[in-house]
């Protein structure tokens, strides 16, 4: 945190403290994805909300459904000092379970419809290997559900695209939340598995 208040490069900080201490590739990953200034934390923090009730909501496809996938598998996840559940750099791409996807696939349209945004768009990267089939996966079960699905080459640019104030973004990536400054944030797979697991990922928020 030292170093981040101060601006230091973040690679470079990176080595210096986790040769200091010797951390491990996937503890260097924690500090990495889970800590961020004192400012960036508190602004992100004051963005969160607990309801996408009547609102429309912007959904980075594959930062929700990894997550999600990486629960499935065992891999640890992290609340980040910012308030949003983040892993620890596992699955991504190819998976070895493929239907590992399909049940996040299914768990994400059942938490939609208990949620209740008056709509939604969920954003996938078309490149993702796979990607076709989790389109209709997805489309096999939103059915009554009113969102619009958009497949480009960029879910990212495409969601900031998108983005007009007020709506609200469903995302943990650094690089839409901060081109998406007036959106409020919903973390969706904390939410999906805080209800359906009862899981309580460690909390790095109340260390920094």
């Amino acid at each position: 945190m030292f170093l981040k208040e101060r601006l230091y490069p973040e690679k470079q900080s990176l080595k210096l403290v986790g040769d200091k201490f010797r951390l491990d590739k996937q503890q260097r990953m924690i500090l990495y994805r889970g800590i961020v200034s004192r400012r960036l934390a508190g602004v992100r923090k004051a963005r969160l909300t607990d309801t996408i009730q009547g609102r429309h909501l912007l959904m980075d496809g594959y930062n929700i459904l990894y997550a999600l996938v990486n629960y499935l598998m065992g891999k640890p996840l992290f609340i980040a000092n910012d308030g949003l559940l983040r892993d620890c750099g596992g699955a991504y791409g190819d998976i070895e379970d493929p239907l590992l996807m399909k049940r996040a696939v299914t768990l994400l349209a059942q938490y939609l419809r208990l949620l209740g945004p008056s709509s939604a768009v969920l954003f996938l990267d078309s490149p993702v290997p796979r990607s076709g089939l989790h389109r209709q996966w997805w489309e096999s079960v939103r059915r009554d559900l009113q969102v619009k699905t958009t497949f480009s080459q960029s879910a990212d640019r495409a969601a900031i695209a998108a983005a007009t104030e007020g709506d609200i973004i469903a995302t943990s990536d650094s690089g839409i939340l901060e081109a998406t400054p007036d959106c409020p944030i919903f973390d969706l797979p904390r939410y999906i598995i805080g209800s359906s697991f009862n899981s309580r990922p460690p909390d790095l928020s109340r260390l920094f």
